[in-house]
């Protein structure tokens, strides 16, 4: 004997009974499968050829180019230029100086015409070839190295600062601040000879240079010329609590060329501060001026 159904269960069982029915053939065939969008794929065969063209021809301009980006042999047609010969970039750095526009002439060959000079740096360069000092005269570019002894570190330039006239030739010398002291002008001397320029060797300098100005405060020092074109070098010591400066100034006359100095004459003075500079203008970078044209 079978148990009663409940009133659910009866309901359950005619919903059932009346979906068998709509089962049909058909409706057993499988569903469609669903569609997924898929996203659009970029072709990147172009942009990586053009970005490899790009490359390539960035490459060929730099072969041109020398890593300061400076050409690295002089242009063609460009005047004739006279090297020191020892190092790679100095043809390129310094025609590109010369030829460039400058205000600062002088006449180095003693000519009576003023000449273009100017200075010029390789800052990745070896302290024998950092630094450049040259001159355009006649047509031809000149050009020589300081001196290793005192060149401008990295990311400082070389300097011309004065142009004066040493031995009273009627050529003008030139001094070259090298940048290489932060709280002196430590320079070096250039002359003109026949075959160009060449650095003088100051006397009674360490090296061979000489402090155009500076030195601090307490013990400052100068380098300048006297009207006879006689080349000057002075030192100074601060004394009564800073209210004066003892001077010692050494005075060499040229006694002949290029440039050969000889037996200095020595003169001791005290000054009040405040009159340093204008009694020896040398502390104040202008010592030159006596004999420059």
């Amino acid at each position: 004997m079978s148990r009663p159904t409940t009133d659910i269960e009866d309901r359950l069982r005619q919903a059932l009974a009346a979906r068998a029915e709509q089962v049909t053939p058909a409706s057993l065939r499988p569903a469609d499968p669903p569609k997924v969008k898929r996203r659009r794929r970029f072709i990147w065969v172009a942009p990586i050829l053009a970005a490899a063209a790009a490359v390539l021809a960035i490459l060929g301009v730099m072969s041109l180019v020398d890593l300061h980006g400076q050409e690295s042999t002089p242009p063609a047609g460009q005047p004739t230029i006279h090297t020191s010969g020892n190092c790679e970039h100095e043809a390129a750095l310094m025609t590109r100086a010369l030829l460039s526009p400058s205000d600062f002439t002088a006449d180095v060959d003693g000519d009576g015409d003023g000449d273009q000079v100017a200075t010029t740096t390789d800052p990745n360069a070896g302290p024998a070839c950092r630094a450049f000092v040259g001159v355009r005269t006649n047509g031809e570019l000149y050009s020589t190295a300081l001196d290793p002894s005192a060149v401008p570190p990295p990311g400082m330039r070389a300097q011309l600062t004065n142009a004066p006239d040493l031995g009273l030739d009627g050529r003008a010398d030139l001094v070259v601040n090298t940048h290489s002291m932060v709280d002196s002008a430590l320079s070096q001397i250039f002359s003109w000879t026949p075959d160009g320029l060449v650095r003088v060797q100051a006397p009674g300098a360490e090296g061979g240079n000489i402090t155009d100005y500076g030195g601090g405060m307490t013990a400052p020092l100068g380098a300048g010329c006297t009207s006879d074109g006689s080349l000057v070098t002075s030192t100074a010591d601060a004394v009564d609590q800073g209210k004066a400066y003892e001077v010692t100034r050494q005075i060499y006359p040229v006694t002949g060329g290029p440039l050969e100095f000889g037996d200095p004459r020595m003169s001791h003075d005290r000054v009040l501060a405040a009159q340093l500079n204008q009694r020896f203008p040398e502390f104040a970078g202008g010592g030159f001026v006596p004999c420059s044209t």
